[in-house]
């Protein structure tokens, strides 16, 4: 369940995808994609609130993500890599029981030059598996030069070593142009723009409506 596209798989391309309000659901659930698996994301954003919600038999919910509910690459013989690039999870909260992330629920894939700027919060049923980028991580998940806020999130549960759970900065770096390790890479000439106190966002964006 996606606030976009419920199911992005198999080389199909979202560019520009943008959703704003609620999601709710009980797997696989995302702000702007449900499950992406083998597919790629690229310059797009959530903004509103992802939820995930028991089942009838109070089942918890799973893979819950801010941007991706569940980030899938597959191996041989399909060779299908999951990637997610230069994307942003803006939500109010994201909000869920296990495999919950800022970013991505469920990373078994790649995410590059992306960030996160939402509260996580567990429920009641909440296990270990949350984290401010990513809930949980599976082979092959890497991620490069992608941010978290650690002002507003739950602080990183998943790896701190940035390999597969993002790089928790202040709100104070992230809205601060040049700052020190901070958008690693980024292309600020062709990609991205960003205002003094501002996050960063995209440059040359289509008309919505």
């Amino acid at each position: 369940i996606g606030g976009l596209v419920g199911y992005n798989r198999f080389n199909s391309a979202i560019d520009f995808g943008f959703a704003f309000g609620v999601v709710a659901g009980h797997e696989s659930v995302g702000g702007l994609v449900g499950e992406n698996s083998g597919g790629f994301v690229y310059r797009s954003l959530a903004s509103g609130a992802v939820i995930g919600v028991h089942t009838a038999a109070n089942l918890p919910s799973r893979g819950i993500g801010g941007l991706v509910g569940k980030n899938r690459s597959w191996q041989a013989p399909l060779n299908y890599q999951a990637l997610v690039v230069n994307s942003i999870a803006a939500n109010f909260a994201v909000f869920g029981d296990e495999s919950v992330g800022g970013f991505v629920g469920d990373n078994s894939g790649f995410v590059f030059q992306s960030y996160a700027a939402n509260p996580v919060v567990p429920s009641t049923q909440a296990n270990s598996e949350l984290g401010s980028f990513v809930g949980s991580a599976g082979d092959p998940a890497n991620i490069v030069s992608s941010y978290f806020n650690n002002s507003v999130g739950m602080g990183l549960v998943s790896d701190p070593t940035g390999v597969n759970g993002g790089e928790g900065r202040s709100t104070q770096e992230l809205t601060t142009r040049n700052s020190p390790n901070t958008y690693v890479g980024w292309d600020f000439e062709n990609t991205w723009i960003q205002a003094s106190g501002s996050y960063p966002f995209f440059r040359d964006v289509p008309a919505l409506w």
